[in-house]
């Protein structure tokens, strides 16, 4: 899949909220009725697609373990725009080197996906489609970052992938949609945001 495929696909009428739903946890309707005193905070993340020995692989990050709403979770390169950043794809492309340590030039950038709002993060994130013609060299930021995960992008279009485990939040038990990737579950946001790549892309 070459750049000039994906960027077709980007070009054509995103699903958003319909491809988002296919993985949307029950939680997010707890989290909706967060109010908060200030308006979301903008922030971008960078899906990016590479080939190894041939085969398409999509790049995730495990995010290390501190305070923050998403200690743990699986996710794609990302975080808020800053002051300095001249676009939200200025910040996607920052936050790809600075968290692992990869450059990417804009005109490598196929397009941008659906506005997805976090609630429980106040983050409203502006996801981007990378594509680069081969495997990058890595060097992940060990505060952010405890691995990088690639994955095939065939095994991720395969429904037995698609899974759901229970999660305990405020005293309640909550079925979860995920994908699976040998030991790592990718939900929430990230599987929101995948579930739209997917609806794009399967057809390419």
């Amino acid at each position: 899949m070459l750049l000039e495929s994906i960027q077709h696909a980007l070009s054509q009428p995103l699903p958003g909220e319909k491809a988002h739903k296919h993985m949307w946890p029950e939680t997010r309707y707890e989290f909706l009725k967060i109010s908060h005193s200030t308006p979301p905070v903008n922030s971008s993340v960078l899906a990016l697609f590479y080939p190894i020995d041939n085969v398409l692989n999509l790049c995730f990050i495990k995010r290390t373990i501190d305070r923050s709403p998403h200690s743990g979770q699986i996710a794609f390169p990302g975080g808020k725009m800053e002051k300095e950043d001249p676009s939200l794809k200025a910040a996607a492309i920052r936050e790809c080197r600075e968290e692992i340590g990869v450059e990417i030039k804009s005109g490598e950038i196929a397009g941008g996906l659906s506005p997805l709002f976090i609630p429980v993060s106040n983050f409203m994130v502006h996801p981007f489609v990378g594509v680069l013609e081969s495997r990058p060299h890595f060097s992940k930021n060990d505060i952010e970052v405890d691995e990088i995960i690639e994955i095939p992008f065939a095994r991720l279009l395969d429904p037995e992938t698609k899974s759901d485990f229970e999660l305990n939040y405020a005293n309640q038990l909550f079925n979860i949609p995920c994908y699976r990737f040998n030991s790592h579950i990718i939900w929430g946001a990230t599987a929101m945001i995948l579930s739209e790549i997917i609806e794009l892309l399967k057809a390419e």
